[in-house]
C-alpha cells in the first residue's frame, strides 16, 4: 500500500516543521535560563501559585466588613469573632457536609484582614482597654 507522493510531501514538512518548533523551544528556555540568572534569583522567591492574591477588599466582602478608602480597619477581635462564626457555619454538621472550599476562603480572608489589621497598628479592644486605664493611674 503505497502512500505516494503527497504522503511523502506531509511527511517532509511534519518533519520540518518539527524540527524549527523543537529548536524555538530551546532557545525559548535557554533564553528564560539566562533571564533567571540575571534576575539574581529573585523569580525563585515569588510564590509558586498561578493565582493572584486575594485582594483587601475581597477579604473584607468575605468577612462582611465594609470596603472601600474610608472604611475603618476593623479590630483583631471583629476579625477573629467573624472568621470563627463562618468557619463554624461551613463546617461539617449532622446532615451537612460542609464546605472546605468556603472554609479555605474564610480562612485566607483572616489572614488577608490580619495583615492589614497588624500593617495598619490597629489596636485590639483589649488593649485599648488597657492602655486607656494605665492612663488614668
Amino acid at each position: 500500500m503505497a502512500i505516494g507522493p503527497l504522503g511523502r510531501i506531509v511527511a517532509q514538512f511534519i518533519f520540518v516543521a518539527g524540527s524549527a518548533l523543537g529548536r524555538a523551544v530551546v532557545q525559548a528556555y535557554k533564553d528564560a535560563a539566562k533571564q533567571g540568572i540575571a534576575a539574581g534569583g529573585a523569580a525563585r522567591s515569588q510564590p509558586l501559585s498561578l493565582r493572584p492574591r486575594m485582594s483587601n477588599d475581597e477579604a473584607r466582602k468575605i468577612l462582611g466588613f465594609p470596603c472601600g478608602n474610608g472604611s475603618k480597619t476593623p479590630s483583631r477581635e471583629e476579625i477573629l469573632a467573624r472568621f470563627d462564626r463562618l468557619f463554624q457555619i461551613n463546617a461539617p454538621s449532622g446532615n451537612f457536609a460542609g464546605s472546605p472550599y468556603l472554609q479555605k476562603r474564610v480562612a485566607v480572608a483572616r489572614s488577608i484582614m490580619l495583615e492589614e489589621c497588624n500593617q495598619k497598628g490597629v489596636v485590639s479592644n483589649a488593649e485599648a482597654k488597657t492602655s486607656s486605664t494605665d492612663q488614668k493611674d
